[in-house]
């Protein structure tokens, strides 16, 4: 799954600080992050349902999400809703 925007949003680093920021913020999950510049790798669980993702920021202009074990389809809105409300709205797509 990618969020999309039509800027060139992540050529500016800060905005990875950021994004971490945000996903820091989603209730009853929990971040690592791996990397953060100048790419974004991270991971992310759902403690409401166990649900995993690998969060990636590569392209300036997208951020994917990649479903691990036991992902769930309302965790993964849940994800996406968050990160278009409390960061920047984009287009959420398969990637």
């Amino acid at each position: 799954i990618q969020i999309q925007y039509d800027a060139h949003l992540f050529e500016d680093k800060n905005q990875n600080r950021r994004l971490v920021r945000t996903l820091t913020n989603l209730p009853n999950a929990g971040i690592s992050v791996f990397h953060a510049n100048p790419y974004l790798h991270a991971s992310l669980i759902d403690y409401i349902d166990g649900a995993t993702y690998k969060i990636w920021v590569t392209d300036s202009t997208a951020i994917t999400i990649i479903p691990e074990r036991k992902s769930s389809p309302s965790s993964l809105t849940r994800l996406c809703n968050h990160i278009n409300l409390e960061f920047n709205e984009g287009r959420v797509t398969e990637a």
